[in-house]
């Protein structure tokens, strides 16, 4: 997942690991470089029901 974060063209800033399975990024907007986004990504496994 950090690497396919990593290589998308608006990354600014991170990914930061804030845990396990919690990455914060800071990307730029193409069309307004005074504009920024923060995203934060959850990873989670859930299993299948029988």
């Amino acid at each position: 997942m950090e690497a396919a974060i990593s290589k998308h063209p608006n990354l600014k800033r991170g990914p930061t690991k804030e845990s396990e399975t919690r990455f914060r990024c800071l990307f730029g907007n193409p069309t307004d470089s005074n504009r920024e986004v923060t995203v934060t990504v959850l990873a989670f496994n859930v299993p299948k029901t029988a």
